[in-house]
């Protein structure tokens, strides 16, 4: 009897890219790939559609309307991983209305207060939202296993980053990770912690041993980690 065959799709931005930003690493989508298959006893085909190109909320937003072949690739995907808004925040932006092009790795930190704070957060809700609605409507009532991974903070640790801007970008993490917990509960997805798994229990620790020698992108551990989060959340609605 031929196994019963799915799809798992990645979308978003270049944390879950993996290659040399890990390398080479197994990525947490493909070791999510491999317990989901362990798990079902199905095949899994594996499409990482993640980005390496600075795609932020806004850019992910557009393409789920408009991009013939990612809206096909979702609505063909009975396992969907989502990840977005690392290139939110202001200092990893060239186009937000709090500095504009002004950013890392010479952000003027002091324009970032609660105003820039609430102006992104709201902005990020707004896509990530209509992500969700998107990929909701394209799966068209199809069981799907839907996991949002919120983003955890790389600033702190960063050599270039000053120790007095820790508190400032704070809030954005803070922000972006309840939306994303949210909006998870509202598609009926679940929402992966990996903000408080890199970063502890209050979000302040250097994330550095889970990250590449850029600060930036996990490393085989981090990718390890979100794995083992992806796991422990289980595999419903589409499995027991």
């Amino acid at each position: 009897m031929t196994a019963k065959h799915i799809t798992l799709v990645a979308v978003g931005d270049s944390l879950p890219y993996g290659r040399a930003d890990c390398g080479f690493c197994q990525t947490f989508v493909d070791l999510f790939r491999t317990a989901v298959s362990r798990h079902g006893h199905v095949l899994v085909t594996e499409r990482n559609l993640s980005e390496h190109t600075g795609i932020d909320s806004g850019d992910l937003r557009r393409q789920m309307h408009s991009n013939r072949s990612l809206r096909r690739a979702v609505a063909g995907a009975s396992v969907i991983t989502v990840t977005i808004g690392h290139n939110d925040p202001p200092w990893n932006n060239d186009h937000d209305s709090c500095d504009g092009s002004g950013g890392y790795p010479h952000a003027d930190y002091s324009k970032y207060g609660a105003g820039c704070v609430d102006a992104i957060a709201s902005l990020f809700r707004s896509n990530l939202d209509s992500i969700l609605k998107t990929i909701v409507t394209l799966r068209a009532g199809r069981a799907t296993i839907l996991r949002i991974t919120n983003d955890y903070n790389d600033s702190i640790g960063d050599p270039v980053i000053p120790r007095s801007a820790y508190a400032v970008v704070k809030p954005f993490y803070d922000r972006d990770a309840a939306i994303a917990r949210e909006l998870a509960r509202k598609y009926h997805g679940i929402c992966i912690d990996t903000y408080h798994a890199f970063n502890g229990a209050k979000g302040d620790r250097d994330a550095g041993p889970l990250l590449a020698q850029d600060h930036t992108h996990p490393n085989a551990k981090g990718h390890e980690l979100i794995a083992r989060l992806l796991v422990r959340a289980g595999y419903r609605p589409l499995f027991p």
